[in-house]
């Protein structure tokens, strides 16, 4: 029997896993071996795709112990299996159509398409420096059959002018929020989920998909995207970092993200939380 025996932690990435600059924070990575080695499972739910999250961190494959929600939880990835465990896309035809509306009602707005391993980008946008390492594509819509054969998790819609980008997503919410969600992972991006696709739907399927019925979760986040998780969890955490609407819902609250906060949030649960 481990001290954190069906005690789980459920983290955002960026703005509370990853430390300054989106890199590792070493006081997390030992400490969450430490909670692994003595019962605990650890995972990560995320914007992120696979590529995105395992290529640049490959210490993670080492540290995640169940299932990991990518695309805000569009995917449900089992990385010690190396299979997919749920997907659910957003019907491609939707795609063509939202994407020729923003093209000529917004044409100002940078737009990409979000797969396991790739993204895509729509001319005349091009992938920014970061995304250089990964696998992407840049194309139109003059070729649909290509997009129809891609199982598209989420789209981004990105401007650095924030109340145009408001105004862009109103307008989607508003002709297509029957069939969508909108949900923000920083000021100037909008993501777009299939409707009733969230980060919330994750830990209900890890209970289901690992027998941890009985497991008490624990969600650590800091930003819009992360409200329905922490909704979702038995106990919920945020980063001093973190939204005021998202310290408002969390019971514990951690140290900044630069500083550890899943490092921080065991030390918590270690202290108050066991027995």
């Amino acid at each position: 029997m481990g001290k954190f025996d069906n005690i789980v932690i459920a983290s955002d990435m960026d703005g509370t896993f990853l430390g300054k600059n989106c890199e590792l924070v070493c006081e997390n990575i030992e400490k969450i071996k430490y909670f692994n080695q003595n019962g605990g499972k650890f995972t990560i739910i995320t914007g992120r795709n696979y590529t995105t999250v395992f290529d640049p961190y490959p210490e993670l494959a080492d540290i995640v112990s169940a299932p990991v929600g990518l695309h805000n939880g569009a995917c449900i990835y089992d990385i010690k299996n190396g299979s997919v465990v749920d997907d659910t896309p957003i019907d491609t035809e939707l795609v063509i159509e939202m994407f020729r509306y923003l093209r000529e009602f917004y044409p100002k707005v940078s737009t990409s398409l979000r797969c396991l391993t790739r993204f895509y980008f729509m001319p005349p946008d091009h992938a920014s420096e970061w995304y250089k390492p990964f696998e992407y594509s840049i194309f139109d819509f003059s070729d649909c059959e290509e997009i129809r054969k891609l199982s598209v998790q989420k789209i981004n819609f990105k401007c650095d002018e924030t109340a145009y980008l408001s105004e862009v997503r109103s307008s989607i919410e508003k002709k297509y929020g029957d069939k969508i969600d909108c949900t923000t992972a920083e000021p100037t991006i909008v993501e777009i989920m299939p409707k009733g696709i969230s980060k919330a739907i994750v830990i209900p399927r890890l209970r289901s998909l690992c027998k941890l019925e009985n497991a008490k979760f624990f969600a650590i986040g800091d930003y819009e995207n992360d409200l329905a998780m922490l909704r979702s969890a038995d106990y919920a955490a945020c980063p001093d970092n973190a939204l005021e609407t998202v310290k408002d819902i969390c019971a514990i609250h951690v140290c900044h993200h630069f500083n550890g906060a899943i490092a921080n949030l065991i030390d918590i649960i270690e202290e108050q939380y066991l027995g």
